[in-house]
């Protein structure tokens, strides 16, 4: 502890309990000795001090001095030498001590010099305070933030200084004379009482008061009560410094809440220095990982890892939070009993007032529960993909059964379509091999008379006159003339034939997805020529063709839509009566308008006609899904189907196609 001899411990024992900084110095002023109240004072450590000069831990002016003392103690013509000297302590401040030297020799050991220190810094202030130092006054009570007053024992006012008044309200010192402190305390005024009552029996005394302040606002000090005594040691005043807490304690009340937050908070919060070592955990944390608190504190935080986290996952985790971001992500964590566990994770630095990363903080949050609805949705999600799928799939089998339904029952139409222009080009093309073997007998002779012209130098009319006879009998002349007739019948017929089968190919493309471009007017053109021996018999057509530009569409599904509603409206024409298409293009749109004269529909059939199934034919005559099939189409192309219908006057079926450009 020191370099006093073992002889001298009851020394050093007595040294220490006296109450008082004590040192011991040789001749040469080397420090050999310190009690615990010197270490006290001066803010060291014994290693520190033991074997220094009082130079190094008093300075230069003060060890002079007390050198000088020291000199008069040891050349004997004084017992004890008594000094002031200010020193400032390890933390920097200033103490004003009382100090008294004596020799010391024990017997058998080198002399020493015992110095005595009593720190009077306070007494000395109260003593300017209560001599009314004009230089004190204004040094340190009017330049001082904090309330500094005189007061009776009873807490009666004496005087005050500037900033005392300010924080009190009060227009001079004068009219805080006399007036008790108590009555500026809001609350707690037995508080005051008691802790004047302390001070008057000498009690240093320190507690929180709120009192009312300027403006009536009420204002927080922290009070410090400094009994003043006489010489006798009676208490005969108080001194009470009050300094200004009202932000502090607004920054505890805000701090007291944000703790409680954080204690409260439904999310799992981890605070670590800056090695990730654990130095607080919330109530949430414990109650998710199973870990008590005084277990959690010293970890690091891979004590929860599940080893299912990549290794990459937690440098950039590192990465981005030592270069002072913020990182978001999720963990795939175990339990203190081993059950894992999902955390969704934000992690961000804490930074001291100078900007420095001193800690990091977690927030996280258990997302277990939601991971498995997540998987679940997902499940379900994969499951209603397979289903719209097969939607989509039957929705196509049901469009093509639609349209074969449709087709089948056009079927004898179309055939008699087909066989009326086959049936004359049968009967033309078995006349034309008819007329083939008459002109082929009738060349036979021809080649016959040529060779006996060639014979004889000069034609014999008979010769002339049998050719002349025999083309007349087998009707040459009316073969020739009548051929060319079958021939262009014919042709006439074939082409009525391939109109009508590639009408019905483009029918058979009404399930493909791919979009072309087409003429809409075109496509009603095609879809008439299929319908026609519907429609020949029982209605008059009137055509309105506006000039429609091309737009992108699959013409095969638009000439399905054509095709319902044609036959609907044949169905709907009781006897006879008429059809009008009208097309025409405004506002970026093409509009396609067919109308009958037929039987027409009441308002409840009119609001039901695009359901699927729903039918006013008879059954057997249809699925009742042609016009529900139609809308949809139209739909899809980002188009609108409208009906207007009354019982008796005919329906009108508009439909808009928005344009599309290749």
């Amino acid at each position: 502890m020191n370099r006093i001899s073992d002889g001298m411990n009851n020394v050093g024992r007595v040294l220490n309990a006296i109450g008082r900084a004590v040192y011991l110095k040789d001749i040469d002023d080397r420090i050999v000795y310190v009690n615990d109240d010197m270490l006290a004072l001066l803010g060291y450590r014994l290693e520190q001090v033991v074997g220094l000069g009082e130079r190094d831990i008093l300075g230069s002016d003060n060890a002079e001095l007390l050198a000088e003392g020291a000199a008069r103690l040891m050349s004997g013509k004084e017992k004890e030498v008594r000094s002031e000297i200010r020193v400032c302590d390890a933390t920097g401040t200033m103490h004003l001590l009382n100090v008294r030297q004596r020799m010391y020799e024990p017997a058998g050991e080198e002399a020493l010099i015992l110095v005595v220190l009593q720190d009077i810094t306070e007494e000395r202030q109260i003593e300017e305070v209560l001599r009314g130092s004009e230089e004190f006054a204004r040094s340190f009570l009017e330049s001082s933030r904090d309330c500094v007053a005189h007061l009776s024992t009873d807490g009666m006012f004496l005087g005050v200084n500037n900033a005392g008044m300010d924080i009190l309200g009060a227009g001079n010192a004068a009219d805080l004379v006399g007036t008790a402190f108590a009555s500026f305390c809001t609350d707690s005024e037995g508080l005051c009482s008691r802790m004047f009552s302390l001070a008057g029996a000498g009690e240093h005394v320190r507690f929180e008061q709120r009192v009312s302040g300027k403006g009536a606002t009420d204002v927080w000090l922290d009070i410090h009560l400094t009994p003043i005594k006489d010489i006798d040691g009676s208490v005969r005043s108080v001194l009470m410094v009050g300094r200004d807490i009202t932000d502090q304690r607004k920054v505890e009340t805000e701090l007291r809440k944000l703790m409680r937050a954080v204690e409260q908070n439904p999310a799992s919060i981890v605070i670590t220095d800056t090695n990730g070592i654990i130095e607080y955990v919330n109530p949430k944390f414990c109650e998710v990982t199973g870990y008590r608190r005084e277990e959690a504190i010293g970890q690091n935080p891979r004590v929860l890892k599940s080893g299912e986290m990549p290794v990459d996952g937690y440098r950039e985790l590192w990465a981005t939070i030592t270069a002072g971001g913020e990182w978001h992500g999720e963990f795939h964590n175990r339990k203190k009993n081993g059950e894992l566990f999902w955390e969704s994770a934000s992690i961000s630095p804490i930074r001291d007032a100078e900007g420095t990363i001193t800690h990091y903080v977690a927030v996280k949050e258990d997302i277990t529960e939601r991971k498995r609805l997540e998987a679940q949705l997902q499940r379900e999600k994969d499951e209603l993909g397979r289903a719209y799928a097969d939607l989509k799939r039957l929705q196509s089998q049901l469009l093509q059964q639609e349209k074969m339904s449709s087709i089948g029952q056009l079927a004898a139409g179309v055939a008699h379509e087909i066989n009326n222009p086959m049936g004359f080009i049968m009967s033309n093309l078995n006349t034309l091999r008819k007329y083939l073997d008459r002109l082929s007998g009738f060349i036979g002779l021809q080649d016959a008379a040529l060779r006996d012209v060639a014979a004889s130098p000069a034609p014999s009319r008979e010769t002339m006159n049998r050719i002349a006879a025999e083309r007349q009998a087998r009707k040459i002349d009316f073969i020739l003339e009548d051929a060319v007739n079958l021939l262009s019948e014919s042709l006439d017929g074939a082409e009525r034939v391939k109109r009508i089968v590639q009408d019905l190919k483009g029918f058979s493309r009404v399930d493909e997805a791919e979009s072309t471009m087409a003429d809409i007017n075109a496509g009603i053109e095609s879809t008439l020529n299929i319908v026609w021996n519907e429609i020949k018999y029982k209605a008059t057509v009137h055509k309105e063709y506006g000039a429609l530009p091309q737009t992108k569409c699959n013409p095969g599904q638009l000439n399905q839509v054509f095709m319902n509603i044609l036959i609907n409206a044949v169905q709907a024409i009781p006897e006879t009566g008429e059809i009008r298409v009208r097309t025409w293009a405004e506002r970026g749109s093409i509009f396609v308008a067919i109308s009958d004269s037929g039987t027409g529909m009441p308002p409840e059939m009119v609001n039901r006609i695009f359901e699927p199934f729903f039918t006013t034919k008879e059954v057997g005559k249809g699925t009742g899904l042609g016009l529900s099939i139609a809308y949809d189409i139209v739909k899809k192309h980002g188009g609108d189907i409208s009906v207007t219908s009354k019982a008796g006057q005919g329906t009108t079926f508009t439909i808009a196609i928005p344009v599309i450009e290749g």
